[in-house]
């Protein structure tokens, strides 16, 4: 099974063990005569107990098979493994087995329906990565549309300044074409993707729908034979009790949507008013079957802004035709109108997503950074054990752990690379970015030393560094977090000065602190390796020699970021 499978196999266990969990509780609350001593119930959620331990188990698995080949994804899992626990997941599913023993089935009841929305929540973290890339991508087509709306805007511009300056409308014609033309490919481009994406999405929830419920007969068929069998080979997601349409919407959201949305975006004239020219019967045409579709599902911002300004410009088109030059350049004004709120329209949209990319980076990068800081605390702990005992009285069994030290330092230093170049792809953020990179520098350094069985104050000092930089960086993490969440509650106030631009990963007071924090990392090893090369042996000389060079190298790269910092304050 590749590793796509195996990732939905596991996100399959959540949805059984939420629908497990759903009907447990619907069934303490609708019969509960039908089993007064709360024998079957107990079962059904010890069950459901042994089921979430089989989870956990497998997530934990999981992320250790994944940590090489997808530290990204086995990150995900840890988190996802951490969020219960912060949750008391485990906990809480016992105390309803002790309520439902006690017989206290409305208390049961509700602590079922807390196990039930943090299942929703962990379900949620869990499909996060496939939201991560679907940002990715959607960013990117947003752009391009943008970037095309606005060469429209500028034709239309160009087309505009000629009805008004040319001696006779009609010369002003061919220009006016021209706009058209690039609005139609556009609208073209978009329907194409918006149809596509929605019968993708359409398709999708209907498999959905029809395992989900052989999936859940599955799960309940198996509690009653052999009280909590594992259902991990469900293969998709149950279905929504509530019943959405095809698109995910409530009936009565697409209800309206299907009464009021042909009306505003119908072109002028279809009702009934005397049209400039034959065009616009198959426009109204068109235009009535994109709406049709777009009622099954969403459809690209600002989209209906730019079919209203293609209106306008066909309008505009057939005044020129007609020699009226003032009705022309109404209906130009207009369509520019519209192409401007069509702009606006996609920057709030990226503006959106960028800052949902960000939180998912953020919580990925936090994620990353404890786990380094796991793994890289133990590794100091086993080097100040192993130089407790003098070099000299080493057994092979000393030498061999400091070797397996070197193993396990070489590849938290590949993990550390992953995190590298996560932030190299952001691009936004090079504080962050140059005190991973001093990390990851000094992890390669330390294996090197530990590959030599060399556990002195160097290698020791050096580990710390790492440490210590690791848990800035979570704290930097975790308050940056904190703040967006804040920030969303002022999401409109923001916006206007945001729009048109890529927000950085982290805030610039923020980067400012880890490049003082680097500044004093950089000034306290600097006077370390200055005692260390005072009283070193020949042998160490070498080593020290190179750390003053690659403390020269962080020195100068301090100075770029610096400079950096300095042009995005005054840009502020």
């Amino acid at each position: 099974m590749n590793k796509d499978g195996r990732f939905f196999l596991l996100a399959s266990v959540m949805f059984c063990t939420v629908a497990a969990m759903g009907g447990s509780a619907a069934f303490t609350d609708e019969t509960p005569q039908a089993d007064p001593g709360g024998g079957q119930l107990k079962n059904e959620q010890i069950s459901i107990s042994g089921r979430y331990a089989r989870f956990e188990r497998m997530l934990t698995q999981m992320a250790d098979i994944l940590a090489r080949q997808d530290p990204e994804r086995a990150d995900l899992l840890r988190r996802a493994l951490g969020q219960g626990r912060e949750d008391l997941l485990r906990e809480k599913i016992e105390q309803a087995v002790a309520l439902i023993g006690d017989g206290d089935l409305g208390a049961a009841s509700e602590k079922q329906q807390e196990i039930v929305d943090s299942l929703q929540a962990l379900l949620s973290l869990m499909q996060s990565e496939d939201r991560r890339s679907s940002v990715e991508k959607e960013r990117e087509r947003l752009n391009d549309v943008l970037r095309d709306v606005r060469r429209v805007m500028e034709r239309q511009k160009a087309a505009r300044i000629a009805t008004q300056l040319s001696p006779a409308p009609a010369e002003a014609a061919p220009g006016q074409q021209q706009a058209l033309d690039e609005a139609d490919k556009l609208l073209d481009r978009i329907d194409s993707h918006d149809a596509e994406k929605n019968a993708a999405e359409q398709s999708g929830e209907k498999n959905a729908a029809g395992q989900g419920e052989q999936s859940a007969e599955n799960n309940s068929n198996g509690d009653q034979k052999s009280g909590g069998e594992d259902s991990s080979e469900d293969p998709q997601q149950p279905a929504d009790p509530d019943g959405p349409t095809d698109d995910g919407r409530p009936a009565e959201e697409r209800g309206d949507g299907s009464e009021n949305e042909p009306d505003s975006e119908k072109p002028s004239g279809e009702n009934g008013q005397p049209q400039q020219g034959g065009a616009q019967d198959s426009q109204s045409q068109s235009g009535q079957q994109q709406n049709g579709q777009q009622q099954n599902g969403q459809q690209t911002p600002g989209r209906q802004q730019l079919e209203q300004a293609q209106q306008q410009m066909q309008q505009a088109l057939e005044a020129l035709q007609q020699q009226q030059r003032e009705q022309a350049l109404k209906n130009e004004d207009q369509a520019l109108r519209e192409l401007r709120a069509a702009e606006e329209r996609l920057e709030e949209e990226l503006r959106q997503l960028r800052e949902e990319e960000k939180e998912m980076i953020l919580a990925s990068l936090e994620a990353r950074f404890q786990r380094l800081l796991i793994v890289q605390t133990q590794i100091h702990e086993s080097t100040v054990s192993l130089a407790e005992v003098p070099k000299t009285e080493w057994l092979d069994l000393s030498f061999a752990r400091c070797r397996e030290l070197a193993q396990e330092q070489t590849e938290l230093g590949r993990e550390c690379t992953g995190t590298v170049l996560l932030l190299r792809e952001d691009g936004t953020s090079s504080a962050i970015l140059l005190a991973v990179e001093d990390i990851e520098a000094d992890m390669n350094s330390v294996a090197e030393w530990l590959r030599e069985s060399d556990v002195s104050e160097l290698t020791q000092s050096v580990q710390q560094d790492i440490i210590d930089a690791l848990k800035q960086l979570i704290e930097i993490m975790q308050k940056e977090l904190q703040e967006q969440q804040e920030q969303q509650q002022q999401e409109q106030q923001q916006q206007q000065g945001q729009q048109g631009q890529q927000s950085p990963l982290v805030e610039l007071i923020a980067e400012i602190r880890v490049l003082r924090n680097l500044q004093v990392q950089v000034n306290n090893r600097t006077e370390r390796v200055d005692l260390l090369l005072q009283n070193a042996a020949k042998e160490r000389i070498d080593d020290l020699r190179r750390q003053v060079q690659q403390l020269s190298e962080r020195q100068q790269k301090l100075l770029q970021a610096a400079q950096e910092l300095q042009q995005r304050a005054e840009s502020q």
